[in-house]
């Protein structure tokens, strides 16, 4: 059963990537703002933009009071980061290139983070 107090409803976003294109693109997640608690609707920001495979997307946040987990359809709608997360990012300035077509979901695991 999933953990419901991580504040997970605003804190992650889905990115859809497609297999055309070769040269990747990077992206800072929330822009200037990066991957914070100030506001930014991180399911916007991933909308209005069109991601393919080898793209990179970049993740800046204070790692003392966020993270980055990436976790599949099921986790992400029940916001669930301890069931078998797929990658566990924590430097502070994490880095994916996403390397395969789909959709990739990404959460925070702090209480009080993203």
């Amino acid at each position: 059963m999933a953990d419901h107090t991580k504040s997970c409803v605003v804190l992650m976003f889905l990115m859809m990537a497609f297999l055309e294109g070769s040269m990747g693109a990077v992206y800072t997640v929330g822009d200037s703002a990066g991957w914070t608690n100030t506001g930014v609707d991180y399911e916007s920001w991933a909308s209005s933009h069109t991601f393919k495979v080898g793209d990179t997307v970049v993740f800046n946040y204070d790692n003392e009071s966020n993270d980055v987990i990436q976790v599949t359809e099921e986790n992400y709608n029940s916001c669930n980061s301890d069931d078998n997360p797929i990658t566990i990012l924590n430097s502070g300035n994490d880095k994916i290139e996403l390397t395969d077509p789909g959709t990739y979901y990404f959460i925070c695991s702090f209480p009080t983070g993203v």
